[in-house]
């Protein structure tokens, strides 16, 4: 039986029953929000490794974009608005 065939099993309603050659599939962390594992993560003391946040760079306000600088003489002026 492949894995796409097999069953879901739901831990409110586990059903321990599995018939030969059966198999089920467990997702323990399924029904946690982003929440739940940042929380996990603060009251396990787990590090976070630094690749995982973005690294910081400059950027300009154009109107209403935020624009990420990679080189200064990409920029080209703003373009004044008349009142």
């Amino acid at each position: 039986m492949g894995p796409k065939n097999q069953r879901p099993e739901l831990w409110n309603i586990f059903n321990s029953r599995i018939n030969k050659g059966e198999s089920i599939r467990i997702f323990p962390l399924s029904n946690w929000t982003e929440l739940d594992v940042w929380l996990y993560i603060h009251a396990e003391n787990i590090p976070i490794v630094p690749l995982y946040f973005a690294k910081e760079r400059e950027v300009v306000v154009r109107g209403e974009s935020i624009v990420l600088i990679y080189s200064k003489d990409q920029l080209l002026p703003e373009k004044r608005r008349s009142a």
